[in-house]
């Protein structure tokens, strides 16, 4: 140790130690933990009376257990009391079941991983391989702009490809949603129309429309490009059965995530279309309540479909800390292949993954450390 160094303060330069707690974390029930979750439970209790906040359900874990968890906030938050019937609303907790919205990509993006391990794709992989009506236009924007009347007769070897690869990290130049929103009064007004559509008007959509930047320039959230990786995943289901035709094969995104991750992972509240027997259980907005259970069909499913309760992001969650535990579906180096930085913005805090959302917060000793998550950016 420097003799030098001023406790409570980051030296100067500093070697990153092991990650001993995701190996060997504490007992859940140590009297440690006594004090920071009387806190935590305290401020979310506080927070959750805000006038725009309907539910907050939280959970604090290590890889061997929970250590925190707790539901502030009524279940069916549209429910008015009905004449008659006593007792306060029923409120959430960590069993209960919300649409997961954008968190969806990162289960998209494992199914893709699973499938990397078994040989059936490459990050490489343009995506006209598994989809061959795909054909986008190959040049950005800027470049269209750029060159106007030339922008036809550009030499076609300078063409990018769009690879698995970029769509997992933003990075492949597609905009974020197709067909594109009609915004009739922008700029006063930025909200625009846009109806669920299906495979065939994504297609035609992403055909005329240039790309908003060449792919691996720097990342444009694309929802879109989540959704076309979502069906590549899917066409590997011929692959696989004519290489093996035992293959159990399955024909949508739902039923893919079911067989290789809901249920490896024992994650018995995941789903893309609740069961009626579960319905009591699932949260309801108090505005937009429809979004509730509206069905995404499988051109948004990969995207924003799926539900899923803290109990099983708990589940799914322990094995990325420590992925060496028993019925780990990825390898410890494939989750840290997965947790790499793709693209640093230029302020140095926000960092953009495959599809994780990145931030750099400093640590009581000044020390930058990484914040993993989704939809933080929004």
């Amino acid at each position: 140790m420097d003799p030098t160094h001023t406790p409570g303060t980051a030296p100067e330069t500093f070697t990153s130690l092991p990650d001993l707690f995701a190996i060997d974390p504490p007992a859940v029930h140590d009297d440690a933990f006594t004090e920071p979750c009387r806190i935590i439970d305290e401020y979310l209790a506080e927070y959750a009376l805000q006038p725009h906040i309907d539910s907050i359900v939280a959970a604090v874990f290590t890889s061997n257990g929970v250590v925190y968890h707790g539901g502030f906030g009524r279940l069916k938050a549209n429910a008015r009391p009905v004449p008659g019937k006593r007792g306060p609303p029923k409120e959430v907790d960590i069993d209960t079941i919300y649409r997961l919205g954008s968190m969806s990509m990162l289960f998209t993006v494992m199914e893709s991983m699973l499938l990397k391990k078994k040989g059936l794709l490459s990050w490489d992989d343009p995506v006209e391989k598994f989809l061959p009506d795909f054909n986008c236009q190959t040049r950005a924007w800027t470049h269209r702009l750029d060159f106007d009347d030339e922008y036809e007769e550009e030499d076609p070897s300078h063409n990018h490809p769009i690879t698995l690869r970029t769509l997992t990290c933003h990075m492949s130049g597609l905009g974020t949603l197709y067909p594109t929103k009609i915004v009739n009064n922008w700029p006063t007004n930025q909200r625009g129309t846009q109806d669920f559509t299906n495979r065939e008007d994504i297609m035609d959509c992403i055909k005329i429309t240039p790309l908003v930047t060449t792919p691996y320039s720097f990342p444009i959230y694309s929802s879109v490009g989540i959704t076309l990786l979502g069906w590549c995943n899917v066409a590997t289901e011929e692959i696989a059965f004519t290489r093996d035709p035992t293959h159990l094969k399955v024909e949508n995104h739902a039923l893919q995530l079911e067989r290789d991750i809901f249920d490896p992972l024992g994650m018995y509240d995941s789903y893309f279309d609740v069961p009626e027997r579960k319905i009591d259980r699932l949260a309801v907005a108090s505005f937009s309540a429809p979004e509730a259970t509206i069905d995404f069909t499988d051109a948004y499913n990969p995207i924003a479909g799926q539900y899923g309760s803290a109990h099983d992001l708990v589940k799914f969650f322990q094995f990325i800390l420590n992925p060496k535990q028993p019925g780990s579906l990825l390898k410890a180096y494939e989750v840290r292949e997965w947790l790499r930085p793709v693209h640093t913005w230029e302020d140095g805090l926000k960092e953009v993954g495959a599809p994780w959302e990145i931030v750099k917060i400093q640590d009581s000793y000044g020390r930058r450390r990484r914040w993993y998550g989704k939809s933080m950016f929004e």
